[in-house]
């Protein structure tokens, strides 16, 4: 049995290092408007008030997909990037709630 999955599993301080991030600001400008329509738009928890994190992650790899159109791993890469950074603003403005599973 052969697994023919594709895994986007990438040093990201690599990537930054390959690349320069040639788009950086553009990304980050997103990034922020993406998180500013976010708070706007997002249903919040009937229990904790948090926001819908899913969504954010959703509205963030959409817009870097569309803007990275030639390179999957440079989409990936700038996502995971932006969706860390967007959480941490997220919980310090309290706005998202770290999860607990048992």
């Amino acid at each position: 049995m052969t697994n023919r999955t594709t895994t986007y599993d990438y040093d990201t301080s690599r990537w930054i290092q390959e690349t320069g991030w040639p788009t950086h600001k553009q990304d980050i400008t997103e990034a922020v408007s993406i998180y500013a329509k976010w708070k706007d738009i997002s249903p919040r928890c009937p229990f904790t008030g948090a926001l819908d994190d899913d969504l954010l992650i959703e509205m963030i790899i959409k817009k870097m997909k569309y803007l990275h159109p030639h390179s999957d791993r440079d989409a990936y890469v700038i996502s995971s990037i932006l969706i860390i950074q967007s959480a941490c603003f997220a919980r310090r403005e309290g706005v998202s709630v770290k999860s607990y599973t048992a």
